[in-house]
């Protein structure tokens, strides 16, 4: 009984981490050839999950993860930017224009100088159905270790650029956080925040910014209200913001 208890409190923990769920999927082509398909859910903070299936002409499939999120901006509109990734190296980036109902405008795939656009377009039959991407932990012991990424090689900026992410615990209710990426600047950041369902918030001389933790991925999102200067501290451009794929 309290085994039972316990996995049903963990499910309502996990239910409000993702209160609302949004899902897309289309159907298309990569340039003239490359058919595939994307499938993805959206949370109201913003992320994405999913995954690409693509089909070879042989019959078989090739099924590769995606994380990203959703870009807003200043006129209401926003449009969809996914990774691919091969373990922690993004190995493709969709980017998706939409229209203010989600419907698919344009896009492009691309990796290092490479780019594809989306070519006949149309929304799967199960665009709406629920395939479970978002796994929210339930704890901080589940938040817990390191996550990184990498760029494929032969990035335009430098091969070794990525960035890296450490989450350890502190108290029952209180992690220690360091961040860094290499974009082509340096950015690095560290600090202690409240661990609250699946979500933590955090500061860093002016940067703020709020994180979702699922069990693959950590996702941090500026949330400065006003551009903040960080040259002081970190090289021009350069940010702790995006994804960290857990290793």
């Amino acid at each position: 009984m309290k085994k039972a208890l316990f996995a049903l409190v963990m499910l309502c923990c996990s239910m409000a981490a993702m209160a609302d769920v949004f899902n897309h999927s289309w159907n298309g082509k990569l340039g003239k050839d490359i058919s595939f398909k994307l499938s993805f859910a959206e949370s109201t903070f913003g992320t994405l999950i999913g995954e690409t299936t693509y089909y070879r002409k042989n019959g078989k499939t090739a099924v590769i993860k995606c994380f990203g999120y959703r870009v807003d901006y200043e006129n209401g509109t926003h449009s969809f930017f996914l990774n691919e990734y091969d373990g922690t190296k993004v190995c493709g980036t969709f980017f998706i224009e939409v229209d203010n109902d989600d419907n698919f405008q344009s896009g492009t795939w691309s990796l290092v100088d490479k780019e594809l656009q989306m070519n006949e377009i149309e929304e799967s039959e199960d665009a709406d159905e629920d395939k479970g991407f978002f796994s929210p932990v339930n704890s901080i012991n589940e938040a817990v270790g390191e996550y990184d990424f990498t760029y494929a090689t032969g990035n335009p900026y430098n091969p070794e650029n990525g960035g890296n992410c450490e989450i350890k615990k502190k108290s029952p209710n209180t992690i220690s956080w360091s961040m860094a990426q290499v974009t082509p600047n340096i950015a690095e950041a560290n600090g202690e925040s409240i661990f609250d369902n699946a979500y933590f918030k955090g500061e860093y001389e002016g940067f703020t910014f709020e994180a979702y933790v699922d069990k693959k991925f950590i996702y941090v999102k500026q949330t400065n209200t006003e551009p903040v200067e960080m040259e002081d501290y970190w090289g021009m451009a350069a940010t702790i913001e995006g994804i960290y794929v857990r290793k």
